[in-house]
């Protein structure tokens, strides 16, 4: 999940053009809690033996990674962008409480990293924050990149430990993580901007995982004011919104198909009509053919009269189910051609978001 763009990949430290990670996060000043991670940290150490170690020199929550880019770069992201998002959610959402609930275990191709993952009593940060943050502040600039849905806790990166190395080949994908962890409740209540800037750079692209000095960046910290009731109303204002205009469109639909199937029926019933007075007037054409036959002795063409009007009752019986095809036919026209709209509606928005100045590299 790392987006390396604008420019080269090689950073220097202290250099104002140098390129940074950049990460929505929460930096956690709970001293206690951050004693009980640091002791979770050790354990690990100990038990599987890590080899090749580094840590964050600061323990932080991380919701959504930004990029590799300048200071400058990360600026002009966060005042166009990411501002709007962020006071937005602060704006509504209140502290949020929040327990770990397991480890997580991930790889770069040079470095493993184990991280805990957490979620607050609502979980709004799973289901509301960090996809809103993804799909608003994300997409638009790098379209459809992997990330992390749930919010992380980076405790250690090591390269290499025999320990799990022989786990993992006997249990597979079951093999987890074990060790105790800290299961009071802790609060979030500020997002903020982190700086994460490279201590020595590696061959080909940066990784997240690389060793890196932390910092908040200044100016860029929302305090979480709001009111989770909010969100809440707002989220359920919006699903039922969804739910009414699809229901709207669900009629509107079944309107036009009935309202055609009224048209066909019309049809039809003039068909029939007109087809039944045809018939009925043959038919007394007929009778009274046969009255001349029986008096003139010329059954044979009154026979042949006869025939003949069936046929032009039969082709008008053809002709009512024609007009009632060619109804059905018209409406299904119509409807293809508005979910084609609909279509290419979706398709231009998606085209106008490609087409941004925004360019970004392929993980």
């Amino acid at each position: 999940m790392d987006f390396g763009i604008f420019g080269n990949t090689n950073p220097t430290v202290n250099n104002n053009n140098d390129k940074n990670h950049y990460f929505i996060g929460t930096i956690i000043e709970d001293e206690n809690l951050v004693k009980r991670l640091k002791k979770v940290r050790k354990k690990l150490l100990n038990k599987y033996n890590l080899q090749d170690i580094h840590f964050p020199n600061l323990m932080m929550a991380n919701y959504i990674y930004l990029g590799y880019f300048p200071l400058a770069v990360a600026k002009l992201y966060m005042d166009d962008i990411m501002n709007y998002l962020l006071k937005a959610i602060s704006e509504k959402c209140s502290k949020l409480y929040c327990n770990i609930s397991n480890f997580k275990l991930t790889y770069d191709q040079v470095y493993y990293k184990i991280m805990l993952q957490f979620q607050d009593k609502n979980n709004k940060l799973e289901d509301i924050i960090i996809p809103y943050l993804y799909q608003k502040g994300i997409t638009p600039i790098y379209g459809q990149k992997k990330h992390n849905e749930k919010p992380t806790i980076d405790v250690v990166y090591f390269k290499e430990s025999t320990k799990i190395k022989e786990q993992r080949e006997k249990f597979g994908r079951k093999f987890k993580i074990i060790a105790d962890y800290p299961s009071d409740t802790f609060v979030i209540d500020t997002l903020c901007l982190i700086q994460g800037t490279p201590i020595k750079s590696r061959v080909g692209t940066p990784s997240t995982h690389d060793p890196m000095e932390f910092e908040k960046v200044k100016n860029y910290e929302f305090s979480l004011s709001g009111k989770n009731n909010n969100m809440n109303s707002t989220k359920n204002r919006n699903k039922s919104n969804n739910e009414t205009l699809m229901n709207n469109r669900s009629n509107n639909s079944g309107n036009r198909s009935n309202n055609s199937g009224n048209r066909s029926n019309n049809s039809g019933n003039r068909s029939n009509n007109n087809s039944g007075n045809k018939s009925n007037n043959n038919r007394t054409l007929v009778n009274n053919n046969r009255s001349r036959s029986n008096n003139s002795g010329n059954q044979s063409n009154n026979r042949s009269l006869s025939n003949n009007n069936r046929t032009l009752v039969n082709n008008n019986r053809s002709q009512s189910s024609n007009e009632m095809n060619t109804s059905n036919a018209s409406t299904g026209y119509n409807i293809g051609n508005s979910m084609n709209a609909a279509t290419n509606q979706s398709n231009n928005t998606g085209s106008t978001l490609s087409n941004s100045n925004f360019t970004y590299n392929n993980e």
